[in-house]
């Protein structure tokens, strides 16, 4: 009895001294200079991101940047697949795609310094941290909308509705003129990487970071 009792008190010690498990819908702030999690029932100030993937160690994921970082920007004009990258032959497998950052990381490299060559990966604060998602990151993170939203309402950050549509960085191998986009209302395809738009709607960046 008294080794069960020692080990119960084990256990929640380590959980108070490594702190509690991170949920969906927390936020990513800045505290001095630290980079934490707080809930968002906890939240005073210094929101940089919203969690919206949380891994089994229940203390690291994926964020959300609270804004937009391009607005109706084409994905390339360039038709060969950029080396490092991996070409989906269908929409359904490339959302096994969960390699934003190194595809983020892949297209800065190929671009050679040249910003307009593939722009949406200089629109990110790679250097900071922040990558251009994948296709799987996006599906992920329309899974949990709906909590995602609330948080971002509490933090002025623009919402996962309306009209956006946002590129991942992602490529359709099948043809390499096109690249994968996902959408708030769960719609995700191959369209060609020199369109800025698709149906009127602009088609934009909106960066993720690990945490």
């Amino acid at each position: 009895m008294k080794r069960i009792i020692l080990f119960t008190a084990f256990i929640l010690i380590s959980l108070l001294s490594f702190g509690q498990f991170v949920r969906i819908g927390d936020l990513l702030c800045v505290q001095g200079t630290d980079t934490i999690t707080v809930h968002i029932e906890d939240y005073s100030e210094g929101a940089i991101g919203v969690v919206f993937y949380v891994d089994e160690t229940g203390q690291h994921g994926w964020a959300l940047h609270p804004q937009v970082q391009a607005q109706q920007i084409y994905w390339s004009y360039e038709c060969e697949l950029p080396w490092g990258l991996t070409g989906w032959h269908s929409v359904r497998e490339a959302i096994y795609d969960l390699d934003g950052y190194d595809n983020t990381g892949f297209l800065r490299a190929a671009s050679q310094n040249n910003h307009s060559k593939y722009p949406g990966a200089w629109e990110v604060d790679y250097e900071h941290g922040w990558y251009w998602p994948a296709l799987g990151q996006l599906n992920i993170l329309y899974g949990s909308a709906h909590i995602i939203n609330n948080s971002l309402k509490v933090i002025n950050g623009t919402m996962l509705q309306g009209p956006w549509i946002y590129w991942s960085s992602s490529v359709y191998g099948f043809d390499n003129d096109c690249a994968l986009y996902s959408s708030y209302s769960g719609a995700m395809g191959a369209i060609t990487k020199s369109r800025n738009e698709l149906s009127g709607i602009p088609l934009s960046i909106r960066s993720i970071r690990n945490f």
